[in-house]
């Protein structure tokens, strides 16, 4: 299915007969012939980026088997999990370290229009702070999953004490990037996530509600509300609620282009450069708004309808073999990929998480790490054979 999605992507690339383009996209003759090009009409408003983004689209392709052979193996799949967390670990260090200094110790500078001050908005090796909010979410969702697989093993507690001061300062970290669509989305991913777990094991909420567990919970949700309280995210949550943000202009652009392209759209990757042509005045000449802040909606606009349902088959069918009731040998681990894969397409309907390659390259990763979990780790007998 992800080879028929690299196929049709390459149809943007290659010239086609005017009969053609006129029948699969009637705006698209007319484009070629505004800029002189009526003798190589092509489905994408702009091929070289789309020929760009087919070889971005190619390397997401062979991540999903890449992963899925690496992990033929607990220790392999978990060493995975490991450096994904690491990574994130450091990088909130050093995001921390900036924070606490003013900015002392920055390694790399951020772009306008996103040049907050660091104490408004961590934004750690990121230039967009939402973005490296949504990579601090998947490092609290896995690290979460791993904490819970190892108290419920009894295993070392030295890990136990680790995962909990990473988990400390992820979270500190996440909720002074003053991202709110970030924190809204991590909660209702786990909360999902969460509840799919309880109720498919009823047995563990009677065997965690004891009296020492409660009181755990609450001094840690005191100490969680505190620190909340002191965070940049806070005041905005405070003064500028839910604001959007000129997100509605944004996304009404992106309607505007699919109503014009609505079969094939204006091909992968040219949403930058056609955006201009269909947004209102009222979005100036800011950079937000060369994205839609709606990846499903910036996808229909340069794929189509068409290229947009090859793509949700795919990861339409992972999504499904992930999230139906299955037990694992690690549950929670499961529990903590399937938060950080609802969390990424929550915050995908608000947001631009595509507009930096490594945030799909990241959920890809986490999405083959779960589907290796429900087929090659499942429990025999829990709704999927195992391996």
């Amino acid at each position: 299915m992800f080879a028929a999605w690299l196929l049709y992507a390459a149809l943007y690339l290659i010239p086609l007969p005017a009969t053609v383009t006129d029948f699969l996209s009637p705006h698209m003759s007319h484009w070629y012939t505004l800029n002189g090009q009526e003798n190589e009409v092509r489905l994408s408003v702009y091929y070289q980026a789309s020929l760009i983004e087919w070889i971005k689209f190619l390397g997401i392709a062979l991540l999903l088997p890449s992963v899925w052979l690496l992990c033929h193996s607990e220790e392999r799949l978990h060493k995975l999990i490991i450096i994904l967390v690491t990574g994130c670990t450091i990088t909130a260090l050093y995001s921390l370290l900036n924070f606490f200094s003013g900015g002392q110790f920055e390694l790399v500078g951020n772009i306008p229009p996103w040049d907050l001050k660091w104490q408004d908005g961590i934004r750690g090796t990121f230039s967009y702070k939402n973005q490296y909010a949504l990579y601090i979410a998947f490092g609290i969702a896995l690290s979460a999953g791993v904490l819970a697989d190892n108290i419920r093993g009894r295993r070392t507690r030295m890990v136990t004490v680790t995962l909990i001061l990473t988990l400390i300062v992820l979270t500190l970290t996440l909720i002074n990037t003053s991202s709110r669509g970030v924190i809204v989305a991590l909660a209702g991913g786990s909360g999902l996530a969460g509840a799919m777990f309880l109720l498919r094991h009823k047995s563990l909420v009677k065997e965690w509600l004891s009296v020492k567990r409660i009181a755990a919970g609450a001094v840690m949700l005191l100490a969680a509300a505190v620190l909340f309280m002191q965070s940049s995210v806070y005041d905005r949550f405070a003064h500028q609620k839910m604001a959007d943000n000129g997100r509605m202009h944004l996304r009404n652009t992106a309607i505007s282009v699919i109503s014009d392209h609505p079969v094939t759209g204006t091909g992968p990757g040219t949403y930058p450069y056609i955006q201009h042509v269909y947004k209102p005045m009222a979005l100036g000449i800011s950079k937000m708004s060369k994205r839609a802040h709606n990846d499903y909606l910036e996808t229909m606009a340069t794929t189509g309808i068409v290229g947009f349902l090859i793509l949700a088959m795919p990861l339409g069918y992972m999504l499904w073999r992930i999230f139906r009731p299955v037990d694992c040998a690690f549950n929670g681990l499961l529990t903590g990929c399937r938060a950080a894969i609802a969390t990424y397409l929550i915050q995908a309907a608000y947001d631009t998480n595509a507009g930096i390659y490594f945030l799909p390259l990241l959920f890809i990763t986490v999405l083959t790490a779960a589907f290796v979990l429900c087929e090659k780790f499942a429990v025999p007998g829990s709704g999927i054979k195992a391996d």
